[in-house]
């Protein structure tokens, strides 16, 4: 969704947020089969084929070639670097489908 920040303004709890227009950052769905990469020397699909060409957003974060989820795109550095630097500490949440059950032992190895 587009925000026209001079018509609208974009509140949370009540706090407007400070939009600057001339910043772009949108919320993907990256399907399977699609890398999370600008440009692949491999020609297979990337997450710039998804997202409109201007202004040049980048990937935060990544998700590997077969799996899917949510992923920002934004040409945000400040954003980007609050939500994957350690020191800012954004929860992150992975669920993963396995096709067999996962033993105890392998779910301690996983975690150790």
């Amino acid at each position: 969704m587009r925000v026209d920040t001079e018509a609208v303004s974009v509140v949370i709890d009540g706090v407007p947020l400070p939009l600057d227009p001339g910043l772009t950052t949108w919320l993907l769905y990256k399907p399977a089969g699609v890398v999370t990469t600008m440009d692949d020397p491999q020609n297979r699909p990337t997450v710039r084929t998804l997202v409109p060409s201007d202004p040049v957003t980048k990937p935060v974060g990544r998700l590997d070639l077969n799996s899917e989820g949510l992923l920002l795109m934004t040409n945000d550095g400040d954003l980007a670097n609050a939500v994957t630097h350690p020191r800012f500490g954004v929860p992150k949440t992975y669920q993963v489908l396995v096709p067999a059950p996962v033993s105890d032992d392998s779910i301690r190895a996983m975690i150790e």
